[in-house]
């Protein structure tokens, strides 16, 4: 989450709007209150940082990046 907020962050600030200023100060004071985790994918049937950057995307299309993503995503076969 850490790494795709500091990617967002970027982006954003590259767009120069002022529409983004808020969401990149609110940005800004997640980042210093994250405390560094690293686990893997658990596969999980709802995925929260999937989930947030999709409205994201839904709500800023513009700003549509691949590089965004950096969670690898395995397909899993029909059972």
């Amino acid at each position: 989450m850490k790494m795709t907020l500091k990617k967002l962050r970027y982006s954003l600030s590259s767009h120069k709007k002022d529409i983004f200023l808020p969401l990149i100060t609110d940005i800004e004071n997640f980042l210093q209150q994250m405390e560094s985790v690293k686990y893997d994918c658990l596969e999980c049937k709802y995925c929260f940082p999937a989930v947030a950057m999709n409205k994201f995307n839904e709500a800023f299309p513009e700003v549509i990046s691949s590089q965004f993503l950096s969670c690898s995503f395995k397909l899993k076969g029909k059972t």
